[in-house]
């Protein structure tokens, strides 16, 4: 399995992140939502068997963040595992995808995820574009894109996970909360991190030149790998606490192109990351 690894500059970085962020305005599916709302997910998790989607996992701080909590099941239920998951109403196919988070004190086997995610999940061509952060390790994070080809092949940057794009943060994103960003363009894809590009990429990058967008939903999730996958996460066991991510902010921009963290005259210029560079 070949690694691609990119460090972070950390001093064109801000520690700190935004204090203005939109708020989520949180709705269960059974409720009328508004069109920019964010809605918690409330059935069995698609990419664990392990793993169940719950409303109650999806929880408001007292500080006005939100929280996912992810934990062992009551006995007797379907699934062994409980967590939460957040998913925009908004929906656009070029644009910017940005969230504001503190990750989880990480465990192996646990993913936490933002990403955008094809919006008609039954009939549309799969598009998916990640940040994921992976196993126990907090101070890096995994790049995905995910399409599909006119046969209905699924192709991934990583090669099927066999060229991993990881990012050294160069610091822990379990300490503090930072922005993560996505634009999206007919052409190509590019990822932030507090403003900073940490990667760029486009059909030239993807198997087969294959470069196929649609409409996407904006995503934040928190969950367990099942056995299958524990080569890439590591193996699954329960933590010796309950796992919680906090979200400050997210915000699905469409049509709208670059980061909009620190906007300001003192933001630094950050230089497009070519796909050679990543080492």
């Amino acid at each position: 399995m070949a690694l691609k690894f990119k460090r972070i500059n950390q001093e064109a970085l801000s520690m700190t992140f935004i204090s203005d962020v939109p708020t989520l305005d949180l709705y269960e599916f059974a409720q009328p939502y508004a069109a920019d709302g964010w809605l918690k997910s409330d059935w069995p998790a698609g990419q664990s068997s392990i793993l169940q989607w719950l409303p109650d996992n999806v929880r408001l701080a007292v500080d006005g963040s939100v929280e996912l909590v992810l934990r062992r099941a009551p006995e007797g239920s379907e699934r062994p595992y409980q967590s939460g998951e957040v998913q925009s109403a908004l929906e656009a196919t070029t644009g910017t995808w940005g969230w504001t988070v503190q990750t989880p004190e990480m465990w192996p086997g646990a993913v936490f995820g933002l990403f955008t995610f094809k919006s008609d999940w039954e009939n549309q061509p799969w598009v998916e574009f990640d940040f994921e952060f992976v196993g126990a390790d907090t101070t890096r994070v995994q790049l995905n894109i995910h399409m599909e080809t006119a046969s209905g092949q699924q192709v991934t940057l990583d090669n099927d996970g066999r060229d991993l794009v990881i990012i050294d943060l160069g610091f822990d994103a379990s300490k503090d909360a930072h922005t993560y960003e996505i634009t999206v363009t007919e052409e190509k894809a590019i990822f932030h991190i507090d403003g900073k590009i940490v990667g760029e990429f486009s059909g030239g990058d993807m198997p087969g030149g294959i470069w196929n967008i649609g409409p996407m939903n904006s995503y934040i999730n928190l969950w367990a790998v099942q056995p299958k996958q524990e080569i890439w996460a590591g193996v699954w066991t329960d933590p010796p606490a309950t796992l919680v991510a906090r979200i400050l902010g997210a915000e699905v921009r469409p049509g709208e192109y670059g980061s909009s963290y620190g906007t300001g005259p003192n933001t630094p210029t950050a230089q497009p990351t070519e796909r050679g560079d990543l080492e």
